[in-house]
């Protein structure tokens, strides 16, 4: 395909024959444009004057729902203007596909599980496609469930974590905990908590968390599924507690907890709070 042309894809109605491309005439339109839609907006006749210029195409008949998503995906996943939720949405059409990288499916699952199930403290408030003012978006939310899923990390566990059930019920489980301990900081805007350095951060404390009950013997799952508990958690949120998440007492104190560096000097607060431990001992990197 040539950059910048205009992708599209056709309907079984559409064929080749001695070597011409015969395109079929419907009411409803033939064709479905998988990128470029803003250059054809382009030519509307308020805009263009009806200027008539020839445009290349490349053109695909009968393509799959999973190869129209996966196209997408590849032109736009990495462009920096495209919101990265919209290309998240179209992964559970290419979860049975070679293309799609597992933890970008799974994290995008997680997400899913968190912002609609009916005993999730997330529910209704991550921005999905779509939506607006909510404290954090579905590509922020992902990314910091991605670091979990590295190699050698939590949920790249065959032996505890690795199931999606029993990762879902462990966020619940610790997202429960943490709004309880917060009540008034979980989804507030003033409060860092919510937000994407929050959310990293007490992922990988959660990371720390497990790391440091292994080591002292605590049984997490069984053939069961999820075992561990509130009780389980809740000594280490009691030390957590000590943490105000406060942005405006941050940025008087002259933090601001941005990007992954905010993220990375919370970790290491939470940790020495919490486990008396620093990243490395845990081998927990932001």
């Amino acid at each position: 395909m040539l950059p910048n042309t205009i992708i599209v894809s056709l309907t079984e109605r559409s064929y080749f024959k001695d070597g011409e491309l015969i395109i079929a005439n419907r009411r409803n339109g033939e064709a479905f444009v998988l990128d470029g839609q803003h250059r054809l907006w382009a030519f509307d006749p308020q805009w263009s004057n009806n200027v008539d210029l020839e445009l290349v195409v490349s053109a695909f008949i009968n393509l799959p729902d999973e190869f129209k998503a996966l196209i997408f995906g590849t032109i736009n996943g990495e462009q920096r203007k495209i919101n990265p939720s919209l290309v998240y949405d179209l992964i559970p059409m290419l979860r049975t596909t070679d293309w799609v990288k597992f933890r970008d499916a799974r994290a995008q699952e997680l997400v899913e599980e968190l912002n609609t199930r009916a005993d999730s403290p997330w529910r209704d408030r991550i921005a999905m496609v779509g939506e607006s003012n909510r404290i954090i978006s579905q590509s922020s939310f992902i990314a910091a469930l991605k670091k979990l899923m590295r190699p050698s990390h939590i949920f790249a566990d065959e032996e505890d974590f690795f199931e999606a059930a029993i990762q879902v019920d462990l966020l619940l489980l610790y997202s429960g905990v943490l709004a309880t301990a917060y009540p008034v900081k979980w989804d507030n805007k003033s409060y860092l908590l919510c937000k994407y350095v929050g959310v990293s951060a007490t992922l990988n404390l959660l990371e720390a968390i497990t790391t440091d009950l292994t080591h002292r013997g605590v049984t997490m799952t069984d053939e069961t599924g999820l075992v561990l508990s509130e009780a389980d958690l809740q000594p280490y949120i009691e030390k957590l507690r000590q943490f105000d998440f406060s942005a405006k007492a941050a940025k008087e104190e002259g933090k601001s907890y941005g990007g992954e560096g905010g993220v990375s000097e919370l970790t290491r607060a939470f940790m020495s709070w919490c486990l008396n431990s620093s990243p490395t001992k845990c081998s927990i990197k932001a």
